[in-house]
């Protein structure tokens, strides 16, 4: 047992020493390494006079006004740079994780896969010291219950007792593929009723809605509907052909910019309901809490202006053929 420990016990040379050989190998001068670590000239010359007595070999040759290392200078740099960059990351690793907030978000799965997830990595690369977690649910929210930080809904009203900041106006869209809308004839709302239109679980009154919002009344018969439990299958069968899904804008902007979907008519914005960002007030959370609601608020603002950009891209109904309008208003 005693021969084994000695085996492992590491024979290493003065490692502040080392430290401030890599300094002025990195900068072939002393007084540049004395300069990046905060000590006089003289310091580092009696280091690297240290180190050199130990190796028994010298490490630099001094020139004029620089040093140039020696063959054994560059192998043991070649080594020992690598290992104090490993000692670093790992440094800052665990200072990281001792200093960082983890923050649970939860929020309708639509809403997380095609618009939140897609955009948190700048987030990340904005707020290193906060880890986010994400979770779905599209059920009331319940802080007290639910283990979660932050929510996100489509609400009107906010719960008492809560902090919320606006992220989105619902700005609901009839959307289909391409293909669907060049075999069909579709210039008014009420065209949209011989349609298969496609109905999720998660929002059961929005057709009915939409269609009594542009001044179209009237029951969807049964053939012509296809229900899906989740909003993202919705968006997947409307890519694929299968119907007329009626989603919140900002949620497809991507897939009508790549031409997977159209808009065969104008969007309808509901002023009371919108996308929010709920939380509880908590002290210790407070500053991870603020900073990413305002990071929401900044990318649902930059959504909505990139939805009004595809707006204003929107090809013009031909002569004769007007679409009724909607009436949109200003995101507030």
């Amino acid at each position: 047992m005693e021969r084994q420990a000695e085996r492992t016990v590491r024979r290493l040379p003065p490692l502040n020493a080392i430290r401030v050989f890599d300094a002025a190998a990195r900068h072939a001068s002393f007084k540049r390494a004395a300069n990046e670590l905060n000590v006089t000239h003289g310091a580092v010359s009696r280091q690297i006079a240290l180190l050199e007595e130990w190796f028994g070999a010298p490490l630099f040759r001094r020139l004029n006004r620089r040093v140039a290392l020696t063959e054994e200078g560059w192998s043991l740099f070649t080594e020992v740079s690598p290992a104090l960059d490993r000692i670093a990351l790992a440094a800052a690793v665990l200072t990281q994780r001792r200093t960082s907030t983890a923050l649970t978000v939860n929020a309708p799965p639509t809403f997380l896969m095609r618009w939140l997830i897609p955009r948190l990595p700048r987030f990340v690369r904005q707020h290193p010291t906060i880890e986010v977690r994400l979770t779905a649910s599209i059920k009331p929210v319940e802080f007290d219950n639910g283990n979660y930080d932050l929510a996100i809904r489509r609400l009107r009203v906010i719960p008492p007792g809560l902090q919320h900041s606006t992220l989105l106006p619902e700005m609901r869209m009839p959307v289909c593929s391409p293909d669907l809308l060049s075999r069909t004839r579709i210039t008014e709302a009420k065209d949209l009723q011989s349609q298969v239109l496609i109905h999720t679980a998660s929002a059961p009154a929005a057709w009915p809605e939409w269609f009594e919002g542009v001044g179209c009344k009237g029951a969807v018969r049964a053939e012509h509907a296809l229900s899906f439990e989740e909003m993202f299958y919705a968006v997947q069968a409307a890519i694929n052909g299968l119907g007329i899904a009626l989603v919140p804008a900002a949620l497809v902007a991507d897939d009508i910019e790549a031409g997977r979907l159209v808009f065969p008519l104008p969007l309808l914005e509901t002023r009371d309901h919108a996308y929010r960002a709920i939380y509880k007030p908590n002290a210790e959370k407070e500053r991870a809490l603020a900073e990413f609601a305002n990071w929401l608020v900044n990318e649902g603002e930059a959504a909505h202006a990139a939805v009004r950009l595809l707006l204003e891209k929107r090809p013009k109904p031909a002569k004769g053929r007007r679409s009724k309008a909607v009436a949109i208003s200003e995101f507030s």
